[in-house]
């Protein structure tokens, strides 16, 4: 029972690991070239603390507001869908 716990445990772990990768797979390489043109770019600023706390919390922050304004519109779209259709 133990070992049958263990391996749905282990496979959870696998899907979640898998989904993040979908969710963040596309828009995780793009922090990194933004955060490169942020300080190499023609139009770089200084690389001091305060500047790479900001342009980090600026790309931190963008990716939250985009992953949820996502969510929320596939979660609208689905319930939109559900109301104008519903299951028989």
């Amino acid at each position: 029972m133990i070992n049958k716990d263990k391996k749905l445990s282990e496979t959870k772990a696998a899907l979640i690991l898998t989904a993040l990768g979908v969710v963040f797979g596309d828009i995780g390489t793009s922090p990194l070239y933004a955060l490169r043109e942020c300080f190499a770019g023609p139009h770089s600023i200084p690389i001091s603390a305060p500047n790479v706390l900001g342009a980090v919390s600026l790309i931190f922050w963008f990716l939250v507001i985009l992953d949820r304004v996502f969510i929320k519109s596939i979660c609208a779209t689905a319930l939109w869908k559900v109301r104008m259709y519903p299951p028989l």
